[in-house]
């Protein structure tokens, strides 16, 4: 799925919504809640980046970029220090494979510490993908 532009306040957590599936096997992500549902319990695998700030942000700031599951974190990315260029575009990437109860569901969670940031919203940069294996 792929990402729209969206402001992140300071400080302040924020829900990424993904609005375009580019392909959706199992119907299993949401777009209207920007969450993946484990159809069945099994193994899954995630693969989320976030790209913030297309502008750049200061070298003061920092971002970051964290799967939520069931409404509670769950897994972290790394933290980004902001570079004070804007020719440098933040990008947060996580990968995480781990069991999953039917019914339990996955979200993908931005972070600025810099107001007036943005989450940018094209599919070569931020973008979030999910499946069962084995």
């Amino acid at each position: 799925t792929t990402s729209v532009a969206t402001i992140l306040p300071a400080g302040v957590a924020n829900k990424v919504p993904f609005n375009t599936k580019q392909y959706d096997v199992g119907n299993n992500f949401n777009t209207s809640l920007n969450r993946f549902v484990a159809p069945v319990d099994g193994y899954y695998a995630f693969n989320i980046q976030v790209a913030i700030g297309g502008a750049g942000i200061s070298n003061t700031a920092y971002a970051t970029a964290s799967l939520w599951k069931n409404n509670v974190v769950w897994k972290n990315g790394p933290t980004i220090q902001g570079t004070g260029s804007g020719n440098t575009l933040p990008r947060i990437p996580l990968n995480v494979s781990a069991f999953l109860n039917a019914g339990d569901y996955i979200e993908v969670v931005a972070l600025c510490s810099e107001g007036s940031r943005d989450v940018v919203g094209t599919a070569s940069v931020t973008y979030f993908t999910g499946f069962r294996f084995g």
